[in-house]
């Protein structure tokens, strides 16, 4: 059985796997992560942002094991800035870069992105932008 996964990739090194089968999550490197990651304004840290990534990182998983059945070829890193409220929730989303080459799976990123949930902060008004690059290959 092929496993697919859903892979951050940086300078080579795996950092997290995602996948179906007999794919175990890893994750490493950490350090070399968080110095793609751009994360401005508000109170959230690293540690809060991909707390909240890594919890719902297998909706995105989901979205490519679908989309890379209607097109095999399906592969690349899908940089994506996202925006989140005092409340947790994600209130805009966009794609910033793309080597996917596939209007429709970057679409459903941003969907998915935007129903994602961060952790509350006690700060009124307080708004975290975060721009995370994520590699999808087979």
């Amino acid at each position: 059985m092929r496993n697919l996964a859903l892979v951050w990739v940086l300078a080579g090194a795996c950092l997290l796997a995602v996948g179906v089968g007999d794919a175990v999550a890893t994750v490493a490197n950490f350090d070399n992560l968080k110095k793609k990651v751009t994360i401005a304004g508000g109170v959230r840290n690293y540690d809060i942002i991909f707390r909240g990534v890594f919890t719902n990182i297998g909706t995105l998983r989901k979205a490519y094991d679908k989309r890379v059945r209607k097109n095999p070829s399906l592969d690349g890193t899908v940089t994506v800035k996202f925006a989140i409220d005092e409340f947790g929730a994600v209130i805009s989303t966009q794609v910033v870069e793309s080597t996917a080459n596939d209007t429709t799976f970057e679409n459903t990123l941003v969907k998915m992105i935007n129903g994602w949930v961060f952790e509350e902060i006690d700060k009124p008004g307080d708004t975290t932008v975060a721009v995370f690059p994520f590699h999808f290959s087979q």
